[in-house]
């Protein structure tokens, strides 16, 4: 008989959440969290879905203090289908996110990868909704430079914004104002780019911040 954590009325999960709180504050990350796991294991509970999603949080909010590396959201889900647990739909828009979080300080966390976890949820049949796509603008505003072509973070992030479109998520303020976080760290843009992207704001029911 395999136990899982709801069986425990998952108090693994609730102290994963409490290392998470630590995260926040610099004091915790991605060792306390394996550690959850591994005294799970020890005892022979079977890690749920929830038990990763909180795990994934304690990851995105240490990401805030430089803490992570640049494979640790995908191992998430690596570590999630060697268990033969199902990935929650959530689960890849907070991938997209501890991408943006950690991509300032890994220079190895580039927009491609973002685009394969987009194209992941595409092939197993997952709709991205509007924060997973405001999460691949901000990806596309804080990585690298990839040339070649030269690709620039405000391209990128303006090419986020049509393929929302075009799926039919409206973009929301929080979009926009990634693209123009794009848009000023890219030396290819100009001022005018700004005042466009104030313009679009302007053409749908968004009311710049």
């Amino acid at each position: 008989l395999v136990e899982t954590a709801e069986d425990f009325g998952d108090p693994y999960t609730a102290m994963m959440r409490d290392v998470g709180d630590l995260a926040k504050q610099g004091l915790a990350g991605k060792a306390q969290a394996r550690q959850v796991l591994a005294d799970m294991e020890k005892l022979g509970i079977t890690p749920n879905e929830d038990t990763f999603v909180a795990y994934m949080h304690v990851l995105i909010k240490a990401a805030k203090h430089r803490m992570g590396g640049a494979n640790d959201g995908e191992e998430v889900l690596k570590m999630m289908e060697a268990r033969a647990l199902s990935i929650p739909d959530n689960m890849y828009t907070l991938l997209v996110t501890y991408l943006s979080r950690v991509a300032p300080f890994r220079a190895a966390v580039t927009f491609q990868r973002g685009l394969n976890v987009l194209a992941l949820m595409k092939d197993r049949g997952v709709k991205p909704n509007l924060y997973f796509y405001s999460s691949l603008v901000s990806l596309a505003a804080k990585t690298a430079e990839e040339p070649p072509p030269p690709a620039t973070r405000f391209l990128q992030g303006l090419g986020v914004i049509e393929g929302m479109r075009k799926a039919g998520v409206q973009p929301d303020v929080v979009c926009y104002n990634a693209l123009l976080a794009a848009a000023v760290r890219c030396p290819a843009t100009s001022l005018d780019d700004g005042y466009w992207i104030m313009d679009e704001m302007g053409h749908v029911p968004v009311r710049p911040d």
